[in-house]
């Protein structure tokens, strides 16, 4: 997403992957990346605990911080990429 005024004006607040340069492989892997981070939620109660063990909660920020090396390869320095992490276990 774009995160100050000027990349909203040109991509909006939606997902910019397709937008961007990026190989195809690596547009697959963030739609798959996607899927797997919706996981995370409890949708019947998105206020409550993720239904994630401490597992999956870091088998789920190692794939996003390799994807994220992939993205800063290959955008070089046409886009500034940062990432927050998806949260963290709770034992609750």
């Amino acid at each position: 997403w774009g995160v100050n005024e000027a990349a909203k004006a040109i991509y909006g607040y939606a997902e910019i992957e397709c937008l961007l340069l990026l190989r195809n492989e690596t547009k697959a892997k963030l739609g798959e990346l996607s899927e797997i981070h919706d996981e995370a939620l409890n949708w019947n109660d998105p206020a409550g605990p993720s239904p994630w063990s401490r597992g999956d909660f870091e088998q789920f920020e190692s794939k996003a911080h390799s994807i994220l090396q992939d993205v800063r390869r290959e955008l070089r320095d046409t886009c500034l990429v940062e990432y927050s992490p998806i949260g963290e276990w709770t034992d609750e």
